[in-house]
Parts: structure tokens; sequence; C-alpha cells
């Protein structure tokens, strides 16, 4: 049969539709394909046109045939958009009869009085398969926990115990119902009770995440009274956003259990590093992808090679010193494994996860431009509370203050505004961490906030370092540094991100700076009718 060819308006041969990097698939109330897109020719093997006027039941695998239909039809009779991972998990059949996973958004058109649907299709295998090797990780994580031999208990600030594991219950004589929601001290012998309390604040007050205890003989009091010697270590983590302290208790009263939780810790340890070095692995695979998405949007080959430049710059400086630290911190942690120094261990650990978040943070960074720069990003206006705003803003970059710095806030005006409250606060924490970052200690940042009815106006004046005049032009390019921040952590994208949030919101941002005398930012956001 010969298939009809479908005029559509000349907006769908434009670039956007020819050159998208995700698959379009334009379908009609009967359910027959009227225009695909070649990404979406490529996603499922066919030719060039060879999928037009055909049923989309071809893209579709046999379970999911009988269905698909009432679907399709409760589409067309409610045509709302519908955001890519909303609803049921999809799948797709190719040309040559294989399935893949896929993610799915919908809207919809009226083209000559007809109205069609039009779909946006990712193939997710890659993500599906992430996700599945995450929950087998953290399947694999907790049944190494609960095999542990040494106890491993968490308490929060005021000394309940919120998780034990098996082997706490083995070794202290009581169960889980009897230990959870109680005092620690129900684990401790008499004399112990009352140093406890000055004990725990004392090492909350410290503000240091750091290990004690290890290597100090403590007592533990079984369910029966007896007494028994151990060796205990603590930790500070925070959950939920409030601080817990992780005990790993240890007997010395039986040598060859000491012996075999070596062992099985040296595993867990090993085990650990693996797991943080794939991550490292996937991270660095990530970002590669991402550098080539990026080589790929930029259309002068002039603009390509400066941005490569900056971004090798960039990536030699901030990625070598921490994959540096896992690589010999990993060895290091073998070695101490292996001879039984574990009081040498958890440095280690500890600058393997700091190096890790580093680099997740570098990573994060780079694809919240992408996302940005790929249309991803849209605008969700709200009326919003500025004084909540501003108060959950401070608090969080509290967290980055210097010793001596402190956030010096004037509000003006009412605080209440329609805006998009996330692009705002994406804003602010950028601006904020930049001027805590390029100051040094003991100087104050002042930061104004005012509602003009107008415009929201924002301004951050710090004491720091300044930006050389003759660099500032360059401010807002991507992977930018000024000369004198080479020695000070940072990817150059803060402020390249901030500018494409304000274009989305229409706004505009302006500094004045001195080298040497600090750095003013101004921001102004135009307000929308509700």
């Amino acid at each position: 049969m010969k298939k009809e060819k479908f005029d559509f308006d000349s907006v769908l041969y434009s670039n956007i539709f020819e050159n998208a990097t995700i698959g379009v698939v334009v379908v009609n109330q009967e359910g027959l394909i009227r225009q695909v897109n070649p990404f979406a020719e490529q996603l499922f093997g066919y030719e060039p046109q060879e999928l037009e006027g055909e049923r989309l039941h071809i893209l579709i695998p046999e379970k999911s045939k009988p269905i698909h239909h009432k679907l399709r039809t409760s589409y067309f009779d409610n045509p709302v958009p519908r955001p890519m991972g909303v609803g049921r998990e999809l799948s797709g059949q190719k040309k040559d009869g294989t399935t893949f996973p896929l993610e799915i958004s919908l809207s919809s058109a009226i083209v000559k009085g007809e109205r069609f649907a039009i779909a946006f299709v990712s193939n997710v295998k890659e993500r599906v398969e992430a996700i599945r090797k995450m929950a087998e990780s953290e399947k694999h994580l907790s049944t190494i926990i609960d095999a542990v031999v040494d106890g491993i208990i968490t308490i929060n600030r005021e000394g309940i115990v919120q998780t034990i594991n098996p082997a706490i219950e083995k070794l202290f004589g009581y169960s889980e119902e009897e230990i959870i929601g109680k005092s620690i001290e129900i684990l401790m012998p008499e004399p112990y009770h009352s140093e406890h309390e000055g004990y725990l604040n004392n090492y909350h007050t410290s503000h240091k995440k750091k290990i004690i205890g290890i290597g100090r003989e403590v007592y533990g009091c079984k369910k029966g009274g007896t007494v028994f010697p151990l060796y205990l270590g603590v930790s500070e983590a925070m959950a939920d956003n409030k601080p817990i302290y992780i005990g790993v208790i240890h007997d010395l009263t039986d040598r060859k259990k000491a012996e075999k939780a070596a062992i099985e810790k040296q595993e867990y340890l090993q085990n650990y590093a693996e797991s943080l070095q794939k991550e490292v692995e996937i991270r660095t695979s990530e970002l590669r992808e991402s550098e080539e998405k990026l080589k790929f949007s930029l259309g002068k080959e002039r603009e390509l090679g400066e941005l490569k430049s900056r971004f090798v710059s960039m990536a030699s400086h901030e990625f070598r010193t921490p994959l540096s630290t896992v690589l010999s911190s990993t060895e290091l942690l073998e070695m101490y494994a292996e001879v039984g120094k574990y009081d040498k261990l958890q440095k280690h650990f500890t600058l393997i996860k700091n190096s890790v978040a580093n680099l997740n943070n570098i990573l994060n960074d780079f694809l919240s431009l992408e996302k940005v720069e790929a249309g991803l990003v849209t605008l969700n206006l709200q009326s919003t509370d500025l004084n909540t705003l501003t108060s959950e803003v401070k608090e969080e970059i509290k967290l980055l203050l210097k010793s001596g710095q402190r956030i010096v806030l004037k509000k003006e005006g009412d605080m209440t505004a329609f805006i998009d409250a996330f692009l705002v606060r994406n804003i602010l924490l950028n601006i904020l961490s930049n001027a805590i970052k390029y100051s040094p200690e003991d100087k104050d940042i002042h930061w104004t906030i005012e509602n003009n009815t107008d415009h929201i106006l924002i301004s951050v004046k710090d004491e720091g370092i300044g930006i050389p005049e003759k660099e500032q032009q360059n401010m807002f390019t991507r992977f930018y540094r000024a000369s004198n921040a080479s020695a000070i952590k940072g990817t150059g994208l803060g402020l390249t991100i901030i500018k494409r949030h304000l274009d989305l919101m229409q706004g505009d941002i302006f500094f004045e700076s001195k080298e040497g005398e600090g750095t003013t930012f101004r921001v102004s956001i135009p307000l929308k009718n509700k």
C-alpha cells in the first residue's frame, strides 16, 4: 500500500526538530505515525521516513499492545502535557524485535484542525541498569553490616539508641526491642553513667567530624550485669539534618573473635573502597559524556577550542588531587587493614569520602548548566515568602563560613513575591558561597534583598580578593576563573549558571570589583503577575 505523505507546518522541519538529541514521534488520533525525527528513527532502528504512515503499534512490545489502544484513547480524551518520568515504566520495540526501556513525555498540538499527540522519547537503558546495580550494592552493604562481628550502634544527641546491628544483641544479651529507644546507659556499667552526658556534649561542641575512642579501653554491661572490656570507636554523621553518633564496639574478651572480625573488616573496607573507586569511574565517564555533548552543541571551531582549553585546565587542577587522594588512600586502607592498624583507617576513609563528594559537586555544577542550556529547566512561578527563603539560605550557607565570617542580611519592602523560588534560591547560594570562598577570615559579607513592587533587587558585597579589571569581561564565560583565584577550588561554572537562571526569569546581573578590595554583585529580577 502506498504511504500517504503528510505535510506539516514548516516549523516542524526546523533545525530543532531535525537535530534534536531526543526522539520525537507525532501520532494522530487513529494511532498513525505522521512525523518522526532522525533521532527517533535511529533509536528504533528504522531508515529515514520508513516509519511515516505506519501504525504506532510497531514500536510497542507485544505484551503492551493490548492496553495501548485504551491508553492512547484516554490521552486524546484528556490531552494534557505529561513530563518525563511520570506514570508507568515503559518499553519500546526496535525494528529487529529487541526491546529497551524508555521514558516518554507527552504533549499535544492541533494542526490544520486535527489534534496530534507528540511523544518525546529517551532510551533509559543505562539509567535502569545503574539503578539496578545501585540497589544491589545497597543490599550487599546492608548484608555486610548485618554480618559484621563487631557491634554497630547509632544514638542521637540525647544519647537515645536509634539502630543496632545483630552483633549488639548477641554481645549484650538484649533483644532489639529492649535497646531501641532506650538510653545508651543501659549498656554501660554504673560508674560510667555520670560521665557519659558530658563526654557526648564535649564531642558535639568540638565541631570536628573525627573518630574518638578507637584504641581506648572502656567497659560494657551485659543484660545479666556482667561487665566486660571493649574497644569503642565513635564518629558523627547527619541523618534528616540532625547529628547521629555511630559507635563500633569490639569485645576484647575473645581474641579469636577479634581475629575473625579483623578479616571481615578488611573485606568490608576493601569492598567499600572498590565501590567508591567505581563511583569515581562512573562520575568520570558521565563527565566525559557531558563534555562530548557540550562539544557537539558548539558551532564555532574557535569557541570549541577555547572551551576545551579552559575545561582541560579546570579538570587537570580540580580532578587530579581528589583522584590521587582516592587512589593513595585506597592503597593505604588495604595496607593498614592487613596489619591491623585500625586507628589509621578512618583518616583515609574520610579522605576518600570527601574527595568523592568534591568530584560529585563539580559534576553536579556541570550537569546543572547542561540542563539549563538544553532547555530542560522551566519557570515555576509561585507566591513565595522571602523571609522564609532568606532564612533557609542563610542557615544553609552558615556551614561554609570561615572563622570569624558573618552574613549581615538587610531586608526591605514586602517580603512576599511571585517568583521561581527554586531558581532564586540557587542564585543566592551561588553568589553567597562565592563571597565566602573568595573572602578571608573575620570579614563580613553584606547581603541586601529588596522588593520594590516591580523587581526583586539583591546585593551581595564582600571584602575578598576581588577580580582583576582586565579579566572582568570574561567572568560569565564557562570554566573561566580569574588568575588570582587559581589556588582556590572551583569549576568556573557558578556565574554561568546564575546568568542562565536569570535569563530564564528575564533578570539581570551586574558587578563591581577591585582587585584586593572586594566585589559587589547586584541582581535584578522582574516580578510577574499571578
